[in-house]
């Protein structure tokens, strides 16, 4: 009897056990034999929290990659489109970043114009209903009041300096219908010159050397400006506006009085170094340098010459001597020997010579 209850008590556990199996098996993931393939509750995130996206229970969603911000678009090749020839803007780039044009610095200062033209902006020159007809009516003619009211091409309006109308009534001498100066009609309705209304305009600039303007039909023309001839080749003549004609002054690069040379040299133009101060002509003194051009010739007569020619001497016997240039005169701007003394060797037979260095100065 025992025994017969042990074998139903192992029939019992063996049969629990399948039960326990079964249940266990419709967990997803649960005895797949993967001990790493661990459920994830689709409705909770992989820290615990719970997550608010809906689940997609359906088909399974296909895995797309993340986007990458830098690639380009689809079709993009990074390459830009070829100019159409067409106007518009050039869309083959976005240019958020592309820094702002260099329009560099601009010049806003004023600009000088030449004279102020006449100010007609306060004149209103519409036409004006005064029930007077201007048609048929010469220019000028009265229209109405009140202010200066009269026919302009058929209509009637308020006359102004610019208008091409000369009112004389308006003070008008003349009306070119510009409002530049000097071209006969100034901008304020008066001849340039020659004017009866403001007879102080004057063509005279007040410039001597550009030579004297003339008044020619209420036009101002230029005058002719002074030409200055100097009288020698070695000066230099010029308008001076201080002394209201030409003034004449020697070409004297070295001062020295003298300018440049002639052919033949005429004083003041005999100068055959203008740019030596101590070469010209009459010059008294001797130099031991040539000038710049290599010459000596200092006072401009054509040679060079020596300032000591005089060739020194010892007399072997009775040892006289005399001053002077050893063996021969030196030539300019060469040192050589120059004779000083001549004595006795006595008791010894025979003369000594004492010399010196000496360089030859010519002019």
């Amino acid at each position: 009897m025992r025994g017969e209850s042990v074998v139903r008590g192992s029939f019992l556990l063996v049969a629990l056990a399948v039960a326990g199996c079964n249940v266990l098996s419709g967990i997803d993931g649960f005895g797949s034999g993967d001990p790493d393939n661990e459920s994830v509750d689709a409705g909770a995130t992989p820290d615990g929290g719970e997550d608010a996206s809906p689940t997609e229970t359906g088909a399974p969603l296909e895995e797309t990659a993340t986007p990458d911000a830098t690639a380009p678009p689809p079709g993009d090749t990074g390459v830009p489109a070829p100019d159409s020839g067409t106007s518009g803007p050039d869309t083959s780039f976005d240019d958020t970043f592309m820094p702002p044009e260099d329009t560099g610095p601009f010049d806003t200062g004023p600009v000088d114009t030449g004279p102020p033209p006449a100010d007609t902006s306060s004149i209103d020159t519409a036409p004006v209903d005064t029930g007077f007809s201007c048609v048929g009516r010469a220019d000028g003619t009265p229209c109405g009041s009140p202010g200066r009211l009269i026919c302009l091409g058929g209509v009637c309006k308020t006359g102004y300096c610019g208008d091409k109308f000369v009112d004389t009534g308006a003070s008008e001498e003349c009306d070119d219908g510009n409002t530049v100066n000097g071209d006969g009609c100034d901008n304020d309705c008066s001849f340039s010159c020659a004017s009866t209304l403001k007879p102080t305009k004057k063509c005279d600039d007040g410039v001597f050397c550009n030579g004297l303007e003339k008044c020619s039909g209420h036009t101002c023309l230029a005058g002719t400006p002074v030409v200055c001839t100097p009288p020698v080749a070695c000066k230099k003549s010029f308008c001076s506006e201080s002394a209201k004609g030409c003034v004449t002054s020697l070409i004297d690069k070295d001062g020295d009085g003298h300018g440049p040379a002639s052919s033949p040299p005429v004083f003041p133009c005999d100068d055959c170094d203008d740019g030596n101060a101590n070469g010209f002509p009459g010059q008294t003194l001797f130099f031991a340098t040539a000038t710049a051009k290599g010459s000596f010739d200092y006072d401009c007569n054509g040679t060079a010459e020596q300032e000591i020619t005089t060739v020194g001497m010892c007399k072997p016997l009775t040892c006289g001597f005399s001053v002077g240039w050893q063996f021969s005169a030196a030539a300019c701007g060469v040192t050589a020997k120059w004779i000083e003394m001549c004595e006795s060797r006595d008791p010894d037979p025979g003369c000594m010579v004492t010399t010196s260095d000496k360089t030859q100065r010519c002019r």
